[in-house]
């Protein structure tokens, strides 16, 4: 029988919170000339706080304050040892996988393994209305090499903030057009570098990202995606003079700014039985991507 009589329903927003506590206690005794020494006590402790909230019944939040990766599976060993192009490794952290396919675009302009050490993080991913949006923001301590970044320096990433949004509007029967901008903002500290005029260290660095893309369904078997983005870097540098001078002068100050592009074309034919993609990609040789992954610069791939 059918329900009469209910109106004005309205479901309720659920939210899910996994807060934890952990510490640790080691003691040690260390014997010296065969007599017991003194202990030696250290004490750590961590706490911290998962949330995912429903914004709407479409949209949702997450949000992390010092996330406990612990239990999260390792990764499959690779051997590091005469590697022509930096390693890439898949990501398992639930804060980045959940809501993460909304940042999926043709190019890999997104690694998240390259935040490895967050301590806040905000990600919201659903839909507004006809669009299909996502935005990101995490805070790092740094840490991981930025090898796979693009032209520039390669040392280990410094404490910074990451922040990514992205919007698409799906136009029916698998088409789609979508803008993407991102940036990656260090506080400061060392990054890099050894150069004629001396030791540097990056006094706070840039790198921004914007893009767009779009997905075209040209018959039942034919598709076609593309995208184009384009990234802007600023480094600013103190140089120390190697020189031996007294009183030793001041540090330089030199700001240092390049940009570049990639862009993707394809073409895609699927059956039931066959599947065949054909394409051409191009990067310039000063594209540099902190958010994302491209082990080579300067190359035309098709």
């Amino acid at each position: 029988a059918d329900l009469t009589g209910l109106e004005g329903v309205r479901g309720g927003k659920a939210m899910h919170v996994e807060p934890y506590v952990s510490g640790t206690f080691d003691g040690a005794r260390e014997a010296i000339a065969g007599a017991p020494g003194a202990w030696s006590e250290s004490r750590r402790r961590a706490a911290g706080l998962d949330l995912q909230a429903a914004v709407t019944s479409a949209l949702t939040l997450n949000a992390t304050l010092r996330p406990d990766f612990s239990q999260i599976e390792s990764d499959v060993l690779l051997i590091e040892s005469n590697q022509r192009f930096p390693l890439q490794y898949p990501e398992k952290r639930p804060f980045f996988l959940e809501g993460g396919e909304v940042f999926d675009t043709p190019l890999d302009l997104l690694y998240t393994r390259r935040l490895a050490s967050p301590t806040a993080g905000l990600k919201v991913a659903g839909r507004v209305g006809a669009l299909r949006t996502g935005a990101l923001w995490v805070r790092d301590d740094g840490g991981v090499s930025m090898a796979g970044s693009g032209y520039g320096p390669d040392a280990d990433s410094r404490r910074g903030d990451y922040m990514l949004t992205r919007i698409e509007l799906p136009l029916g029967e698998g088409n789609a057009v979508a803008v993407m901008g991102g940036s990656h903002e260090h506080d400061g500290g060392p990054l890099a570098a050894f150069t004629a005029q001396g030791p540097s260290q990056a006094t706070g660095s840039r790198n921004s990202v914007l893009s767009a893309d779009a997905k075209l369904r040209l018959s039942d078997r034919w598709s076609w995606e593309g995208q184009v983005a384009h990234s802007a870097t600023r480094l600013d540098s103190a140089f120390s003079d190697t020189t031996l001078l007294w009183p030793p002068p001041l540090p330089t100050t030199r700001r240092e700014k390049f940009d570049g592009g990639i862009w993707v074309s394809r073409l895609k034919y699927d059956t039931r039985a066959l599947s065949v993609s054909t394409g051409i990609r191009g990067i310039a040789p000063r594209l540099r991507d902190e958010l994302g992954f491209q082990e080579r610069v300067g190359v035309r791939y098709q």
